[in-house]
């Protein structure tokens, strides 16, 4: 090769590797959309992370934080537990309740290793369902990031915590029932598992709140 050419070579890649460096963080923009007639959701939580980490396992047992999110709507201690485990990069929370038919956009951070996103939320006309589209995989690199312009779309489906029997009774739902933190544990699942939905056998009208998957509408975008 001649001189002239490598030099050239040498500094097209020096140039390259300056701006990935400069780059090591990017952003998306997270959207997140009620899909759902009757069921409004609490506030989301977007998290990035690496591709071995979940926030919920189906089969297994919820986490604290994630009890606290089905059961109360209150993603903080869940945006905590992420953040603690060394295994996430950003987290991000919505402000208020997301009716039926709105959308809200949230912005977190990626880089390479944690190139996941996790999107959670409460049905808050439940005992304890939750609204989750989980390890969505999102480019890291300069290159790949400038080729994926067009948005990542994800309907995501409705699980069950497994924490709180599904009473469907007043005394246990948040919204309209006003009843946060008051739980009803005996006859719970155990794990977290597909919800099944609202049957009426409460104080819940099922033509009203009840529903069939998917429920959200996750779109992901790289910000420029």
């Amino acid at each position: 090769m001649k001189p002239l050419l490598w030099i050239l070579l040498c500094l097209c890649v020096s140039l390259v590797s300056a701006q990935e460096s400069k780059a090591r963080f990017h952003y998306y923009e997270v959207t997140v959309t009620n899909i759902s007639r009757g069921q409004g959701f609490s506030p989301p939580l977007v998290v990035s992370h690496q591709g071995d980490y979940e926030l919920f396992t189906p089969g297994e047992a919820a986490s604290p934080g994630l009890t606290v999110l089905a059961e109360d709507g209150n993603a903080l201690p869940l945006k905590e537990e992420a953040l603690m485990s060394g295994l996430a990069l950003d987290a991000a929370v919505a402000d208020g309740i997301l009716e039926p038919g709105q959308s809200v956009t949230l912005r977190v951070k990626v880089a390479r290793g944690f190139d996941h996103l996790t999107v959670l939320g409460m049905l808050v006309t439940s005992n304890d369902g939750f609204f989750a589209a989980d390890k969505i995989h999102v480019p890291t690199s300069f290159y790949r990031l400038k080729k994926k312009q067009i948005p990542i779309r994800v309907l995501a489906n409705v699980w069950d915590s497994g924490t709180e029997a599904n009473s469907e009774d007043c005394k246990h739902i948040p919204i309209p029932c006003g009843n946060f933190g008051v739980r009803h544990t005996e006859g719970a699942e155990g794990f977290v598992h597909v919800h099944n939905g609202i049957h009426g056998h409460g104080d819940l009208d099922k033509s009203q709140y009840d529903w069939r998957n998917p429920l959200a509408l996750i779109t992901v975008r790289p910000v420029e």
